[in-house]
């Protein structure tokens, strides 16, 4: 499975988002399955999207705001995962889903805008969801067709024998009604406590 690590020069040489993009780049560099490249996003060229199954746009710019909504309309929802990582408290979800969701309404960006982009700022859940699609889809959306982003797999189809595994009751007997304890109807406990 190929991973983008896409930044650009000012968000790498922050001191802990710079920090960061070499822990995470370090961590799926060893992780098995996952072939990590790193992208140093500029005005002149821009990376081709299609040959990646995840990309993970580092901070936040103008050049890595534009290249995220360029990913976003270019590529395939079905076969490329979207993941926006930065500092903890640096996120900019609120802000960005707010757009989307006034795009959205307004039939300007597509529905599916507001729940293709993930927003992580641990190393350890993208860790996780790349593990998880190497397992679920090996080497990536070229051999299955599908990815990982929109989360839901399609269940194995099997014969028609086994469709059915409804548990059949022998017993048609009616449940017996089960006692009430005196006090939640206002029996002898209540007596008791008016007593009081």
């Amino acid at each position: 499975m190929k991973v983008a690590l896409l930044y650009t020069k000012q968000s790498r040489s922050e001191k802990d988002l710079g920090k960061m993009i070499s822990h995470l780049e370090g961590i799926l560099a060893e992780t098995e399955g996952v072939e990590v490249e790193s992208i140093e996003l500029d005005d002149a060229s821009l990376p081709l999207y299609s040959t990646y199954s995840h990309l993970i746009y580092c901070g936040f710019d103008h050049l890595t705001l534009a290249c995220l909504h360029l990913a976003m309309s270019t590529t395939d929802p079905e076969t490329t995962r979207l993941t926006l990582y930065d500092e903890p408290g640096a996120s900019v979800e609120r802000e960005l889903n707010a757009l989307l969701f006034r795009g959205v309404d307004q039939r300007r960006m597509p529905a599916n805008s507001v729940t293709r982009l993930t927003f992580s700022w641990s190393h350890r859940d993208i860790l996780a969801i790349c593990k998880q699609d190497v397992l679920r889809y090996g080497d990536g959306p070229e051999s299955t067709g599908k990815s990982a982003s929109s989360g839901s797999a399609k269940p194995t189809s099997r014969g028609s024998k086994g469709g059915s595994r409804a548990r059949k009751v022998a017993d048609t007997r009616a449940a017996q009604a089960r006692e009430r304890d005196g006090r939640a109807e206002g029996g002898d406990g209540a007596k008791e406590i008016a007593d009081l």
